[in-house]
């Protein structure tokens, strides 16, 4: 009970709209009182792993995750692909995801994984190939969009990612996360008054519900304003947001790796190369 409270704590680091400390602290509580009560548990010792990666402790994230395997080798868990990623391992990542799609061959959910994790890879016509794949299971499935929209930005290809974006949308919520994707793409497109109608409707968001800094940021990427993007990462990092674990592959701050900012950031989250 106690492991399924934490991964709900956890989960919600991602997807509802509270700051990341809050979720952290609870989700943290709970794994370690699980651990506490059967050791042996290896659902426990997975969130435990999560946490660590949330608290940019990579090296007890991985410490927690051997310890999971150890009590469960046969564990085909996709979210293993997203730490190898986060740790730049792109071609272990990529071989874990794959692994985890043969597991579970009709699940959307990891087929739109697949997708993501070669995104990530730089591996971008096989994604967009792994994205069709994934909507052939559920063509209303909204994250499979998503990663098909990104992809496509990151070949040049915006007025189908614009498309995609918009799709994804009127499929789902319009998520801080899912809109400041959409601003972005406005942004690298070109189309900087589109770009900051949306960054207009986060910031008046933000005022009555948590918005992700992570997020603004990325807006201000797309628009090429450098310093007002560093200025919302620096409030990522005050709040310990999650999303700076992708910092070494997400694709939305290519045109800042060239700045020591953005080097110092990765120093502080525990990435620097």
């Amino acid at each position: 009970a106690y492991s399924r409270l934490a991964a709900s704590y956890g989960m919600g680091i991602w997807y509802v709209p509270f700051e990341p400390k809050e979720a952290l602290s609870k989700a943290k509580e709970a794994a370690l009182k699980a651990i506490e009560i059967d050791g042996t548990y290896a659902g426990a010792h997975v969130v435990m792993g999560m946490i660590h990666q949330y608290e940019w402790n990579w090296a007890e994230a991985e410490k927690a995750l051997g310890r999971f395997f150890e009590l469960d080798p046969y564990s085909t868990d996709y979210g293993y692909a997203y730490h190898l990623l986060s740790l730049d391992r792109q071609d272990e990542a990529i071989e874990w995801i794959q692994r985890s799609r043969e597991h579970d061959p009709l699940s959307v959910l990891i087929a739109a994984n697949v997708g993501e994790v070669l995104l990530y890879a730089r591996r971008y016509d096989e994604a967009i190939a792994a994205c069709q794949k994934a909507l052939e299971l559920d063509p209303n499935y909204a994250m499979a969009h998503t990663h098909l929209a990104q992809t496509y930005v990151q070949k040049g290809m915006y007025a189908e990612a614009i498309a995609e974006f918009q799709q994804a949308i009127s499929l789902s919520e319009r998520t801080p996360a899912l809109l400041a994707r959409l601003a972005h793409a406005y942004g690298v497109a070109g189309r900087r008054d589109e770009a900051a109608r949306v960054l207009g409707e986060l910031l008046e968001l933000s005022k009555r519900s948590y918005v992700p800094p992570y997020s603004i940021a990325q807006v201000y990427a797309g628009l090429g304003r450098k310093d007002e993007t560093f200025a919302w990462l620096e409030k990522a990092y005050q709040e310990r947001s999650t999303y700076l674990g992708n910092l070494r592959s997400e694709h939305t701050f290519d045109n800042l790796r060239s700045d020591p900012r953005f080097s110092d950031l990765l120093r502080r989250v525990g990435l620097q190369q």
